[in-house]
């Protein structure tokens, strides 16, 4: 089972401090797919991959926990925090 809160902070990431980092997006977009267990450990990301590791976060982006979970990153965030959980 996938982590909610690694999953959003990794996706504030890529929305916020990775927008102009291209490695450090598809870093997070691995470690996303690694912890939604879309990826083995040394698995290549593969064009279908990150197909799947996309729709894996528009999924978990509409659905409720996600949006608590992107929430409370975003609070914490505002907050000074780095991280939660």
């Amino acid at each position: 089972m996938a982590d909610s809160r690694y999953i959003a902070d990794h996706l504030v990431r890529i929305a916020a401090e990775h927008r102009d980092s291209p490695y450090a997006k598809l870093d997070s977009f691995r470690r996303i797919a690694s912890n939604a267990d879309i990826l083995e450990i040394d698995e290549e990301l593969t064009p279908e991959k990150a197909l799947e590791v996309k729709q894996f976060c528009s999924d978990f982006i509409a659905s409720g926990e996600g949006k608590q979970s992107l929430v409370e990153q975003k609070v914490a965030r505002s907050l000074g925090y780095r991280r939660i959980g």
